[in-house]
């Protein structure tokens, strides 16, 4: 996490993420391509609302909703004793349930990982893939007509979510709500709302005025919670 400033009682800052990742640069001293590891990182502008710690945050390429929320729980977990936890401001939504709230689904996303016991049988598509002896898999389904959701496909991979199998994604619009897109994550067990916002022409990302824009479109909420409880920031 980067530096911080507070203005008006919100918090802003910059998470990010580095990697190394293997190029060929040129060498003038051999005049040809060598293999090279260099540094690549991103990093997500965010606002936390200190009266409610509500965070919203942007996400950015290789910076998804579970990555930023896995991140923060963690910095948050490690800088103090508290047993901190970074939850979605709608609760527990079934996906059934949240089917109900928008007018097309346009994406389902499913990962599976193989781990180190083996699950107990399982048929259909997760059989056919562990067949294949691979690790990890990935399906994704989109469509812009809108994916039917009630299909035997999208159910199978729905059942193995609930069941710790793998993890699944599903982006939706509904009709009265502009250009913003709704996911529901099966690790979240919850909504995440996605609007489109003004962001700098060169860095690609979105200032302090336009976080304050969405975090104002939040109702605040006061909890009551005692310090000792685990806190929650969605």
């Amino acid at each position: 996490m980067g530096r911080t400033s507070v203005r008006d009682g919100i918090v802003y800052g910059r998470l990010g993420f580095q990697k190394q990742v293997d190029v060929d640069l040129w060498d003038d001293r051999t005049q040809d391509f060598t293999p090279s590891a260099v540094a690549d990182g991103m990093a997500a502008p965010f606002a936390l609302r200190l009266a409610d710690l509500v965070v919203i945050f942007q996400i950015r390429r290789d910076i998804r909703v579970m990555s930023f929320t896995g991140a923060l729980r963690s910095i948050l977990r490690n800088a103090t004793t508290d047993e901190w936890d970074v939850r979605s401001l709608t609760g527990e939504t079934r996906f059934s349930d949240w089917r109900q709230t928008v007018d097309v689904v346009t994406r389902v996303r499913f990962r599976f990982e193989d781990g180190p016991v083996a699950p107990p049988r399982v048929d259909g598509l997760l059989h056919l893939l562990r067949q294949a002896n691979g690790d990890m898999a990935t399906l994704d389904l989109r469509g812009r007509v809108g994916i039917d959701s009630d299909c035997p496909l999208v159910k199978e991979l729905l059942a193995h979510a609930e069941n710790g199998r793998g993890e699944l994604t599903a982006r939706g619009r509904r009709a009265d709500d502009g250009d913003a897109e709704r996911v529901w994550a099966s690790t979240l067990g919850g909504e995440t709302v996605l609007n489109d916002v003004p962001v700098d022409t060169v860095t690609r990302e979105a200032d302090h005025h336009a976080l304050l824009d969405q975090i104002r479109q939040v109702e605040v909420t006061h909890s009551t919670s005692p310090p000792s409880d685990p806190a929650a920031a969605g």
